[in-house]
């Protein structure tokens, strides 16, 4: 794992230019790292504001945050820690996974408002507390599958604000975008015995984490769930 101060172009996920981090005297703690060699723990780090993460082959990487989110980066994955900011009730915070698959548990603010967003080169996912696993892949096709709570899916950060070009993925669901497409798939429930037999070839550690959440869960309808605070509902695609 190597650690790296990111580019401006890395807030939309554009780049994959990076400008090596040399001092640390401006930048804040933000929390620690744990990796993780198969399904054994293999040493810790500081994480910092402006670090890029690179978890190498057969490396799954997990990213405590202060807040006790966590994201798991899978092997061969990498995801820039672009902003994060906690205020004495509002928070905001940005990543940007420039390639391979994560899963995110994002805590809720219980005082205020967290607004919390991933971006990569073709979507943006906006988040307000919940848990889910999202896949940039080698043709940049997003495939974002929600195990709690809800996601936001769109082309950009202006698309989330519209229901017409962005798609609300709800537990249980799931939603893709490729680069060509301007509009999300309609959210489908997927197979989570599948979908756990899937992540458990690419981290064992994270399928088995995915597989004690699944027991928890069950599938919400699309048309029940809201992303405003004015209570709205968004309607199914």
């Amino acid at each position: 794992m190597m650690r790296e101060m990111n580019s401006p172009f890395q807030l939309i996920g554009l780049s994959l230019f990076f400008i090596p981090y040399t001092s640390a005297t401006t930048t804040q703690q933000v929390g620690e790292l744990e990796y993780f060699t198969e399904s054994q723990s293999t040493g810790h780090k500081t994480v910092f504001e402006g670090d890029t993460l690179r978890s190498e082959p057969n490396q799954t990487i997990k990213i405590t945050f202060i807040d006790q989110s966590e994201i798991w980066l899978t092997p061969n994955s990498e995801l820039v820690v672009t902003q994060f900011k906690k205020g004495p009730q509002d928070n905001d915070e940005r990543f940007g996974l420039n390639h391979g698959l994560i899963r995110a548990k994002i805590q809720k603010n219980p005082i205020g408002t967290n607004r919390v967003m991933i971006q990569t080169r073709t979507a943006t996912m906006g988040v307000r507390g919940t848990d889910f696993v999202v896949e940039l892949d080698q043709a940049a096709t997003v495939h974002l599958n929600t195990l709690e709570g809800q996601v936001i899916l769109g082309k950009t950060p202006q698309d989330l604000q519209n229901d017409k070009t962005s798609t609300l993925v709800p537990a249980g669901h799931a939603s893709e975008l490729t680069q060509k497409d301007r509009v999300p798939s309609p959210a489908k429930t997927f197979d989570q015995e599948a979908f756990v037999a899937k992540l458990a070839k690419v981290s064992p550690s994270l399928g088995h984490s995915v597989k004690n959440s699944f027991h928890h869960q069950k599938p919400e309808p699309v048309t029940q769930k809201t992303d405003k605070p004015n209570g709205k509902k968004r309607k199914k695609h």
